[in-house]
């Protein structure tokens, strides 16, 4: 492999995960407003978001597959076992690429810790619905009873003692 041609694989892995970031930025900004939608309590745009978010996954996804083909030519091209090892290069590009998956890693960190705040959020959300559907259920059930409140089904019966 030639010099040029291993400039070449570097820059066109630095392109895919700068591609990579940019969705991710994309992700971390949809992901802000899911929390907004919960807080509002917007159902049909928390949908909307979930939606716009899968399609920004399946093209990190193809993202990923380019960049893992690239990048197992370029370690056997150089003989390399690990990710870690690239180091000993010692190039401006190799330089670049471990900035950009420390960029990548910081994003993902954040998407992570605001997901897990939108669960909780979502889960309270969860279980207030959850508490208002036994509400109503409850209260159709004591409205049907004062509906109906002489039921054949259940006669009365007076009993008296005398003492």
């Amino acid at each position: 492999m030639t010099s040029q041609e291993r400039i070449e694989n570097f820059n066109n892995l630095n392109y895919l995960l700068e591609q990579k970031y940019n969705l991710l930025k994309d992700m971390l900004d949809i992901t802000e407003l899911q929390l907004s939608a919960i807080i509002k309590e917007e159902l049909t745009e928390l949908e909307e978001l979930a939606e716009e978010k899968q399609l920004r996954i399946n093209s990190i996804d193809r993202l990923d597959d380019k960049f893992n083909t690239v990048f197992s030519q370029l370690k056997k091209q150089l003989g390399f076992v690990s990710f870690d090892e690239l180091h000993q290069l010692n190039m401006p590009e190799e330089k670049r690429l471990k900035e950009n998956t420390n960029n990548i890693i910081d994003i993902i960190n954040k998407i992570v810790n605001l997901e897990k705040e939108n669960n909780e959020k979502m889960l309270k959300l969860m279980s207030n619905y959850k508490n208002e559907l036994k509400n109503i259920t409850f209260g159709k059930k004591a409205v049907s009873i004062y509906n109906n409140p002489y039921s054949t089904n259940n006669p009365s019966f007076f009993i008296d003692k005398k003492k």
